[in-house]
This record gives structure tokens, sequence and C-alpha cells, in this order.
């Protein structure tokens, strides 16, 4: 005689259970349905139906409610974003996420209010699965063409194509976000094709007034000095008005300062940035611009003016004044080294004069190591070299001249 496993036979019998559980459930049911007192629930559908009828509108107003609720609300987001003002985003972003609405502007939304908190891990892993999806999505396109000039400002002439993409994918949105035009501008315009940098750059000046002076440089280019002439007019009001509603305002100073150098009225460009620098007088911006408009102009003195040697070298200097180590201001002012009287002594003057404050860059060590090969002072020039070096280990000039 065999024992039986008490365990097999547990297994067994709840293996019998499972098997007999559907039966045993459709006995139920249909026991229930056969032992109902219909006729009672005939004389409740009255209710029912009245109840329905309530709830039902109740109900889908309720929903409708939500959905106004949440456009209101992602209209509300947009435009906090479009004014760049983090804390309503974040707030309309929450009410949001409360309501469920997850669309392409709530996680547009979510990667904005990611990056201002600082996580651009997740502003970038949420933006980068947008611009991925299959229709696109075209604030994400924008924001990745940014992200390419922003990491590589050459990107305009090294990945025109890649940029194209993203700039066109942008435009597809109503209304086409002016920034996109004018990024597509600037592609066109590096890549000189001219025709369509002056299409999207006129797009971009209805709501960014600041391009117009782009646009003029896009005229100029092709040598439309009369419609040159026109974007110039309004970009100068534009900037003058600017930094007239802010004194401080660096940005439309300096442009305010370029247009008016392209109307060829140098002075006035030197006055808009010495006001500044009367103001900010450590603003290196201000006043690399100014050593820059010098010596653009001395350069034009013999372009356009033939002026002689003396009136180029007081530009020179005054560039040297604004920014003591300015590279285009040295290379001019090595020029004249070889100069006999006056000239090549202010010139040498000037040099010795940077050197002695304790300011001479690399560049003005190879100007003096240049001039001491020349005059056969082997010593001075190795003195020279060894200094520019200790400044600039990586000046391919500085090398080339001493060889």
């Amino acid at each position: 005689m065999t024992m039986n496993d008490p365990y097999e036979e547990t297994r067994i019998g709840l293996i019998r259970k499972l098997i007999m559980l559907p039966r045993v459930l459709l006995d139920r049911y249909l026991g229930w349905w056969f032992t109902r007192r219909w006729r009672q629930l005939l004389g409740g559908i009255p209710a029912i139906l009245f109840a329905g009828l309530i709830l039902f509108p109740a109900v889908f107003f309720w929903m409708s409610d939500r959905t106004k609720l949440a456009d209101r609300y992602k209209t509300e987001l947009n435009r906090a974003i479009v004014r760049d003002d983090f804390e309503a985003s974040d707030v309309y972003l929450r009410k949001l996420l409360r309501l469920n609405a997850t669309d392409n502007d709530v996680r547009y939304a979510m990667a904005y209010v990611a990056g201002h908190r600082g996580d651009q891990r997740r502003a970038e892993e949420i933006l980068t699965k947008l611009v991925s999806t299959d229709d696109g999505y075209p604030r994400a396109h924008l924001w990745m063409a940014r992200k390419l000039v922003r990491e590589n400002p050459n990107s305009f002439s090294e990945q025109p194509d890649t940029l194209i993409h993203h700039l066109k994918a942008a435009l597809q949105t109503t209304p086409p976000p002016a920034a996109a035009h004018g990024l597509l501008g600037e592609v066109y315009f590096q890549n000189q094709q001219y025709d369509l940098a002056i299409k999207h750059f006129k797009a971009a000046a209805k709501k960014l007034p600041k391009l117009h002076l782009r646009l003029a440089r896009v005229y100029l280019k092709l040598n439309d000095e009369f419609s040159a002439k026109q974007e110039l007019e309004q970009a100068a009001r534009y900037f003058r008005l600017r930094v007239e509603a802010d004194a401080d305002d660096i940005e439309a100073r300096t442009s305010w300062a370029l247009v008016c150098d392209l109307q060829h009225d140098f002075p006035q460009a030197e006055t808009i940035l010495v006001d500044g620098l009367k103001r900010r007088p450590g603003d290196s911006t201000l006043k690399k611009l100014l050593a820059q408009l010098c010596v653009q102009e001395s350069d034009r003195l013999v372009q356009r003016y033939n002026k002689n040697i003396g009136e180029r070298l007081v530009l020179l200097e005054r560039a040297l004044q604004y920014a003591p180590n300015h590279p285009a201001a040295l290379d001019r002012l090595a020029m004249f080294f070889s100069l006999e009287g006056e000239a090549g002594e202010t010139a040498r003057g000037r040099l010795k004069q940077v050197l002695a404050e304790g300011k001479a860059s690399a560049t003005v060590h190879l100007i003096l190591a240049t001039q001491a090969l020349h005059s056969g002072d082997l010593k001075s020039a190795e003195l020279h070299f060894d200094q520019g070096y200790r400044l600039n280990s990586n000046l391919p000039v500085l090398l080339n001249n001493f060889a």
C-alpha cells in the first residue's frame, strides 16, 4: 500500500477548481439573471433615464470646461515662454500637468522650465525627442538650430544644410517665428546666397528691427546703395531710440555706431561710443569697437581720400589708446617701421611707449623683434622673441618672423 503525497493532492485539487471556475461563475450569473424581478426594474426606467439626462450634460460640460481651461493655460504658457517669463511658465505648466495635458506644447514647456532650472540634460532629452517625432515639432527645431549656433558660431558656413533643415522645419507654424527667418537669412548670407538672405531678413525685420542693419550689409554686398541707405536709416532710427531709452544698452549703442560708420559718418560713430565709455569707462566691447573703427578709417584715408601718413598715424594712435594691444592697429603700425622721418619715429615711439607701460602683447614683441632683426640687433630680437613666446607660444607669425 502506497501513501498518497498530500502536496500532490492539494495541487490536483487546485487545478480542478480552476477548471471548474468558469462553469461556476456562469451558473451563478444565470441564476442571478433568471431570478431577477424585471417588472420592478421596468418601473424604475424613467428614473434611470432622468438621471442619465442630468448626468450626461454635467459630464459633457465638465469635460468641455477642462478642455477650454487647458487651452487657455496653453495660450498663457506660450506667451510666457515668448517673453522669457520663467516664473509664469512654471505656474501654467503645473496647472496643465494637473489637467493631465501632455501634448507637444506642454512637453516643450517642460524642457523650457527644466533648462531654466539648470537641468540641461533633461531639457535636451525632451527636445531631441520632439525633433525626432514624425511630424517634427517646429519650436524644437528652432531650439536645435540655436543650439548648433551657440556651440559652434561657424556652423553657418560649416553646417549650412543641417541648419537649413531645422530652420525650415521651424517655419512650419503659424505665424512663422521671426528668429527662424533671421537665422535662415544669416545662413544664406554667409554662403553668398544673397537673394534668399534678403527674403528671410526682410521677413524677420518686421518683428526684429535690429536686422535692418544685417539687411543693409547684404545690399552693400550687391552694390545696391539705394536699398542699403534705406535699411541703414531704419536701423539708425531703431538703435538711436533704444539708446535714448536706455543709455547703458551696449548692444544698441555699438550697433548704432556701426550703422553710422556704414553711412560714412565716422565722427558720429566715434562720438556715440565715447559717450558710452564716459558712462562705462572699463567696457572692453566699446574700446575694441572704437579701435576697430579707427583702423578702418585709417585704411579709408588711403583708399578713398589718399591722405598722408601723418593723419593715418593719428588714427592708429587713437586706436591703441582705446585698445593698447589691438592686433589690426599694431599690424598697420608695424608697416611704418621702415619709413624714414617723422612718421617712422612716431610709430616706433608709440610701440616703445606700450612696452614701457607693461602692456605689450605677443604681437608687440613680434614687431620689435622684427625691427631688431632688420637692424642687426640679434640680442634684442632674441629678447623680444622670448617674451613674446611666453605670452603666446602658439603664435605662428611670431615663429615665422623669428626664423
